[in-house]
């Protein structure tokens, strides 16, 4: 269910100047990095034909390693790339999974331990649920939804042990909440409601008010707005957080490690805005990132999240279209340090995730050539 949603408040976007480290990859010293610092190296490039569109983490072959997955909008199929457990990735699989994949989302949905997939068809109206068996992948069920679907996110909605799923259908001008269901064969779809939503561009869920329920963030051409979560696959549409231009990509982030979430939102002709949850999940812009960082004139257009330097904050990894760049800014007492990771062909997407299992995240980047790995050191 849902309710009316509340009048969108203008919000102006205060300019906070951030001093930017030079342009290296890291400040290691003797090939470690210091505290509080970013230490990266170049790790592997893996060439995918027809370019990445979208990506997600996780460990498809139960080794412990995080691989790869990646769809191709052009290829109308999914690559896996496995890991190799030092960051260095291989294409292990290559599986066709319908018209035009827009989107990918991975999680156990069968309660098998093995992490398995949802992919999302822009052109052909559907999702496909990839059912993973000791590291096989193959379609186990084709999900019709509504018009042009872009955006798929996965978690308990429901406070069942089931994940649902949530998909911004982008043609159809609506978000739709489908509810998972266990069934003897694995995994199945039950009742889904559909909330209206023009212009919406992701989804994307988090627990924004933090009352251990996982709330939807809704991303439309003009706002960011919260579906909060009332318990038992019940929404209510809560405060809409407004957005002078259009943006590119949304994350949520703890950037300070004992207040509310915070949602962190890339606008290429703005830069990079975080805006903090009050406890009732209103968001306020707290700063934007512009000149000497992830600003406009870099036309920031992929969001990842992450304690880059393991000082137990979470740090915001973008990339960067018009400079050809990766930004990493290390989240400070007085704002943010950014350091930059240049000559980086058409960057479409970044991820954020440990790859070399030595405890430190490291950065996956989908450019128009394929994916580029840095790794950082502990």
């Amino acid at each position: 269910m849902y309710s009316l949603p509340m009048p969108l408040p203008r919000v102006a976007l205060p300019l906070v100047l951030l001093a930017a480290c030079s342009d290296e990859t890291s400040t290691c010293r003797n090939g470690k990095r210091d505290h509080g610092e970013l230490c990266l190296t170049m790790g592997s490039t893996v060439r995918l034909v027809g370019g990445p569109h979208a990506a997600a983490v996780a460990d498809m072959d139960s080794d412990g390693d995080n691989d790869l997955t990646i769809v191709h909008a052009e290829g109308d199929n999914l690559s896996i790339l496995d890991n190799d457990g030092k960051g260095g990735f291989s294409i292990t699989r290559t599986l066709g999974v319908g018209d035009a994949p827009s989107g990918i989302a991975a999680a156990d949905l069968d309660d098998d331990g093995d992490t398995d997939l949802v992919t999302v068809q822009a052109r052909g109206d559907s999702l496909r649920v990839l059912r993973n068996q000791d590291g096989e992948l193959s379609v186990a069920q084709a999900i019709t939804v509504g018009k042009e679907p872009i955006s798929v996110a996965l978690g308990h909605l429901d406070n069942d042990s089931v994940p649902d799923m949530s998909v911004a259908e982008r043609a159809g001008a609506q978000v739709r909440i489908i509810s998972g269901v266990r069934t003897p064969s694995g995994y199945s779809v039950g009742t889904s409601q559909e909330i209206p939503f023009p212009s919406v561009r992701k989804v994307l869920v988090s627990d924004m008010n933090r009352d251990g329920l996982l709330d939807i963030l809704v991303l439309t051409s003009s706002s960011v707005e919260l579906l909060r979560n009332e318990g038992s696959g019940s929404f209510t549409r809560g405060a809409a957080f407004a957005l002078e231009q259009p943006a590119a990509d949304i994350s949520v982030a703890a950037i300070d490690r004992n207040t509310d979430p915070c949602l962190v939102v890339a606008i290429p002709s703005v830069g990079i805005i975080v805006a903090k949850a009050d406890g009732e999940g209103t968001l306020r812009t707290h700063l934007t990132l512009g000149p000497g960082s992830a600003s406009a004139s870099e036309r920031p257009v992929a969001l990842a999240v992450g304690d880059m330097n393991g000082d137990g904050k979470d740090d915001i990894v973008a990339a960067n279209a018009a400079s050809a760049s990766v930004s990493i800014a290390l989240a400070a007492p007085t704002g943010f340090r950014v350091h930059r990771l240049r000559g980086v062909p058409d960057p479409s997407e970044v991820l954020a995730a440990e790859l070399n299992d030595d405890g430190a995240l490291d950065v996956a980047l989908m450019h128009e050539n394929g994916v580029s790995v840095y790794l950082s050191s502990p």
